[in-house]
């Protein structure tokens, strides 16, 4: 079931109010896709964010994004802030591998990346 946010009042909220800010993927799937022929399979992670407010408020957003979700994001956040270190992620092969070690080792690479985006003034 997905529910949908307003971003401005989840924005609003984060800035006047939170005091913590917490990402952490909870579960990775794969699902192929494609058609007759031409089929591949797509990493999706489920990141659970937890937001602690002043007002003793607890929001929790949970959101399933693409392991090329987090590519695009880095790319973005250098361009746009290249003077801020911007954490690194490393390369995948044009081939993936799908196994339990390979995802468990994204995932990790993956909430390293959004702790240290999130940290970051």
């Amino acid at each position: 079931k997905e529910v949908q946010v307003d971003i401005q009042t989840t924005a609003n909220l984060l800035s006047q109010n939170s005091t913590a800010v917490k990402c952490v993927i909870i579960k990775s799937e794969i699902q192929e896709s494609g058609f007759l022929l031409f089929k591949s399979k797509l990493l999706i992670f489920k990141i659970n964010t937890k937001l602690y407010s002043k007002l003793d408020k607890r929001i929790n957003l949970v959101v399933r994004r693409l392991e090329s979700d987090f590519y695009l994001l880095r790319s973005i956040l250098a361009l746009s802030f290249g003077q801020c270190f911007i954490p690194p992620l490393t390369p995948t092969a044009k081939e993936s591998n799908f196994d339990k070690a390979s995802v468990s080792r994204r995932a990790k690479t993956f909430t390293r990346f959004l702790r240290g985006v999130v940290r970051s003034p």
